[in-house]
């Protein structure tokens, strides 16, 4: 209802702040969409992975960062070379690799356990970068070719928006999805324990490790059983999140336009407000 009010609002504006006729253009609708959907998963994958490798495989706040660097170095050197892939190869078939890549590292991802090598976290961060590189220049040049030159800047809005949009939907859902399965599984080793114990434990991995460490040898199997319950949940979550992308990558290769037109892109003019 909310959103149906700022669209009636804005299509009456004058000089509208986000003019949503754009939307009728392919390469924004899509783009955006896309754009989207490739932090949801960016960020959703930070969020469930930090906390595995700290909590999970006991690597420090430094020692967690320093060993996410493949996913740095896979993005900054495949990242530059998208344009001239797009160009030749067309960015409906770019970005829709790009996911689909992505899709593969989440699913990857969703087959470690809680005593997994870190080699096996480097193929999934180096899958997941890359799909993200091939993926965000062509759709933000998508996002671009939908709005005039001359109303550029809301083509950049619009491009961080979904950005900023996709990474707090990343965390939220992908995060809900693994407490949810998280809590779930780890109840039964909970039956017995002391309510503070329960509570905390039911809080967060964090909480049953810190209520764990308090029980001295009677702790090391809750602590066990949820280190589990984390990956299990972890697992749930992310493949949630490859079934998503995996259908986004469907969608950009059959609508994404192939390549930006070029030149000025015509858009509705704005209505006059009354």
């Amino acid at each position: 209802m909310i959103l149906a009010a700022f669209a009636r609002w804005e299509l009456r504006r004058e000089e509208p702040m986000l003019d949503l006729r754009y939307f009728r253009h392919r390469g924004f609708s899509i783009g955006s969409l896309g754009m989207a959907l490739v932090f949801f998963a960016m960020f959703g994958f930070m969020f469930l992975l930090t906390q595995y490798m700290q909590l999970v495989l006991g690597y420090s706040a430094l020692g967690t960062a320093l060993r996410m660097l493949p996913f740095v170095f896979v993005m900054i050197t495949i990242a530059p070379q998208t344009p001239r892939l797009a160009a030749a190869r067309g960015a409906h078939r770019v970005v829709s690799a790009g996911l689909l890549t992505v899709a593969a590292g989440m699913a990857l991802l969703s087959r470690i356990g809680v005593a997994t090598d870190y080699w096996v976290i480097v193929v999934v961060m180096m899958l997941l970068a890359c799909g993200m590189a091939l993926s965000m220049a062509p759709m933000t040049n998508s996002i671009m070719s939908g709005v005039p030159r001359a109303k550029a800047g809301i083509g950049s809005a619009m491009n961080d928006t979904s950005r900023e949009l996709g990474g707090a939907l990343g965390v939220a859902v992908l995060g809900s999805i693994a407490n949810s399965r998280y809590t779930s599984t780890l109840k039964p080793s909970l039956a017995g324990l002391p309510p503070e114990v329960v509570s905390a434990a039911h809080d967060s991995l964090a909480g049953a490790l810190g209520a764990a460490s308090r029980m001295g040898d009677a702790g090391a199997g809750l602590a066990a059983a949820a280190r589990q319950a984390f990956v299990d949940g972890m697992t749930g979550a992310v493949l949630a999140g490859a079934a998503v992308i995996a259908v986004a990558a469907i969608v950009a290769r059959r609508h994404l336009p192939a390549e930006d037109p070029a030149g000025e892109q015509p858009a509705a003019p704005p209505l006059r407000s009354s």
